[in-house]
């Protein structure tokens, strides 16, 4: 398997504008197997590996469940998520 550790620009920009963010300032936090990204107002961005499809999913769900649960942990984004850019899941 080939992990890119180049950014994909175009991917994030694609996912932004699926889920209505402005991509424009975006800055990247850590750049490996998958890409993290910090939008303006503090919206991190998510691009998973092609084929991650249901563990992005996944991720959501737990992430709404420990928010009903009052558990402490990071907030996933009260839009429709993941998005597909380019074949890949995006989570915000």
């Amino acid at each position: 398997m080939k992990i890119s550790a180049v950014p994909d620009l175009a991917v994030l920009t694609e996912a932004c504008v699926l889920a209505g963010f402005d991509p424009a300032g975006a800055e990247p936090i850590r750049i490996a197997e998958n890409e993290i990204w910090r939008l303006p107002g503090e919206v991190i961005v998510r691009i998973a590996r092609a084929g991650q499809w249901k563990a992005a999913v996944r991720e959501v769900l737990v992430a709404l469940w420990l928010a009903d649960n009052g558990v402490s942990a990071v907030r996933s984004l009260p839009v429709e998520q993941p998005v597909e850019a380019a074949g890949r899941p995006v989570t915000f």
